[in-house]
């Protein structure tokens, strides 16, 4: 399994991932302009960028799949249609296709050994 000390390009995917599960929580927002969510999305795509193109050894698949699914999610919220409705502040804290961000990116953080589970 892929330990969080294994890579810089982990490290940086994982602090991108820490970040994502945090937004909408009220303790990024408005203190620094990069915590906006467009940028904190393309942060994470390209630390995952990165990380998938310099590894050494697979992840886990439990680890490959939750990646995936949040690169998937995120894609999905890209639609630029909803860039004044899902890419907001008020968005971040009330819309479910957030709330799916948050616990995709609790998910991908546990399975790299970060923070503890409830089981």
């Amino acid at each position: 399994m892929v330990t969080p000390n294994d890579t810089p390009a982990l490290a940086r995917l994982l602090a991108a991932v820490r970040v994502l599960s945090k937004l909408g929580s009220g303790t990024l927002e408005g203190k620094d302009p990069g915590t906006k969510p467009d940028r904190l999305a393309i942060a994470f795509d390209e630390a995952y960028t990165a990380y998938v193109g310099q590894l050494s050894e697979l992840p886990s698949e439990n680890q490959m799949e939750a990646l995936q699914r949040l690169d998937q999610q995120l894609e999905r919220m890209s639609d630029p249609a909803q860039a004044d409705t899902l890419w907001t502040a008020d968005a971040m804290k009330r819309d479910p296709a957030w709330a799916l961000v948050r616990s995709i990116s609790l998910e991908i953080l546990l399975h790299f050994g970060e923070g503890r589970s409830n089981a």
